[in-house]
């Protein structure tokens, strides 16, 4: 995990080429239900610093004015948020920090965005929030604050949702069926036998990948030329996450994965 400020910030690379130490856990409230809800701004998380296991969502909600990462991962009893962000700061290969397990979270979610995660998180322990996503600087948000947590303890009874379509990731393709506009819930499914991500992202009319480039690299200054509506970092062969979103009418989608070199495209009637 300690290696995403290459492979979570991947996303974001491609369109310009993704606890105080030792203390013990502050006492917070215990998320309501199943829910944990986390809020990125500049630069920080806002969430609990309690919440249950078994089927959780996460509620993940920009409410700044850039866009943010939500990069998420758990670390291992005996390690801190500060012993990450010393391994994020080292910059070495994952391998090196075997205490650091990725998760898998959302490489980009624009201003004003907020999307649902529904998963299964069965390990107790501390799971992190992070953002890679540089400033104007080229400064990574998490080295200005973005980086936080939560303990996760006890098992709720919550059960997936039911979704309103399936999109899914085999080794050569995207399959994609017909999604309707507005908030809608999609299974996002790697029937592959490779990790696969959902990279979800819309360009505004007559804007590209150039557009994007120029904007990350000038600080995100003036309007963006495209939207992060959602979308999910790389998930392993034969398991699935739930994603609740707000998809546009009559706006074009595109759906990647980097990595493997997966694209296609689809359009909201």
């Amino acid at each position: 995990m300690a290696g995403r400020s290459v492979a979570t910030s991947f996303l974001v690379a491609s369109l310009i080429a993704g606890c105080s130490k030792g203390s013990p856990a502050p006492q917070g409230t215990i998320a309501p239900a199943n829910v944990v809800t986390v809020k990125a701004t500049e630069y920080s998380y806002a969430l609990p610093q309690r919440a249950t296991g078994g089927v959780v969502t996460l509620q993940l909600e920009n409410v700044g004015s850039v866009v943010h990462e939500f990069a998420f991962g758990r670390i291992d009893a005996g390690k801190t948020l500060d012993d990450l962000k010393a391994a994020l700061d080292s910059g070495k290969d994952p391998s090196n920090f075997p205490w650091a397990h990725d998760l898998a979270g959302v490489s980009a979610l624009s201003p004003g965005q907020e999307v649902g995660i529904t998963r299964e998180l069965t390990e107790p322990g501390t799971y992190a929030f992070f953002c890679f996503i540089p400033n104007a600087d080229g400064v990574s948000h998490y080295k200005l604050g973005m980086i936080a947590g939560f303990t996760l303890s006890g098992t709720s009874n919550a059960s997936p949702p039911s979704p309103d379509a399936t999109i899914t990731a085999t080794d050569e393709a995207f399959q994609v069926p017909a999604l309707s506009a507005g908030t809608t819930t999609v299974e996002l499914k790697n029937a592959g036998k490779k990790e696969h991500e959902f990279q979800l992202f819309s360009f505004q009319p007559g804007k590209g990948f150039g557009d994007v480039e120029r904007w990350i690299r000038t600080g995100q200054v003036g309007p963006a030329p495209v939207v992060f509506p959602g979308g999910i970092q790389s998930i392993k062969p034969g398991t699935s996450v739930f994603e609740t979103l707000t998809l546009e009418s009559g706006r074009t989608y595109m759906l990647q994965d980097f990595e493997h070199h997966l694209m296609t495209e689809f359009t909201v009637p």
